[in-house]
């Protein structure tokens, strides 16, 4: 997994396993990991999936519905991504985990597009909220 700087994607690396079963019944589809080093020196991993279950006009899952989906991918791919990370390069500071209701290219906006975001930080414990 190669380090990008800024909002530069990371070169291609395959995604750790996505949990069989997600709290909120869904499945989610992999989309990509990065790599990230921050203008304040930190390095985020970050996983986006693909989760059609969000969308706004379509969807039947909001927020509150897969929070638990958020957790549990930063807890199992996340945290096998970071050990990954760890082993070959700097630990990731933090772990940040999108889902969204379609592709997005990183760093580009969307307007109609559903994404729900959240920030941990990996460690001994799991992962936390900052």
């Amino acid at each position: 997994m190669a380090l990008a700087s800024g909002a530069a994607a990371a070169g291609a690396q395959e995604m750790p396993a996505v949990p069989p079963a997600l709290p909120s019944g869904q499945q989610v589809v992999p989309l990509d990991m990065a790599l990230e080093r921050q203008g304040d020196g930190q390095v985020w991993l970050v996983l986006r999936y693909l989760a059609p279950r969000i969308a706004r006009e379509t969807g039947d899952l909001g927020f509150d519905d897969v929070i638990a989906d958020l957790d549990a991918l930063c807890a199992g791919p996340g945290l096998v991504a970071a050990a990954q990370a760890e082993a070959t390069g700097p630990a990731p500071d933090q772990i940040v985990v999108t889902l969204m209701d379609r592709p997005v290219p990183r760093g580009a906006t969307d307007p109609g597009a559903t994404l729900f975001i959240e920030a941990y930080i990996p460690g001994p414990e799991g992962c936390t909220w900052p």
